[in-house]
């Protein structure tokens, strides 16, 4: 199995549109890593699979961050949702 990653979210989007997968399935999702410190970084990742090939975009959004109410996090939602909407407006499933 090859993993092909994609930085840039356009980038992403003209790979499924050239090798849409069969299912039509897309995961989107938030990812949490730590550093050393044990400081939260956020990442929201997106990815199909075309055949035995692994295609996803990998974007880092930096802190995570502590309050769930704050205007950063809910910008960070409203990023997850935008996309999560523009995905099924193409005709995909997205799922977590």
């Amino acid at each position: 199995m090859t993993i092909v990653r994609f930085n840039q979210w356009e980038e992403f989007i003209e790979e499924l549109k050239s090798s849409a997968p069969d299912d039509r399935v897309v995961r989107l999702t938030f990812s949490t890593r730590y550093d050393a410190r044990g400081t939260a970084h956020l990442t929201m990742v997106a990815g199909f699979l075309h055949r035995e090939t692994i295609v996803e975009c990998v974007h880092p959004l930096g802190v995570q961050p502590q309050d769930p109410s704050s205007d950063r996090a809910k910008t960070l939602r409203g990023l997850l949702e935008e996309r999560k909407r523009y995905l099924e407006g193409q005709g995909y499933l997205v799922k977590p």
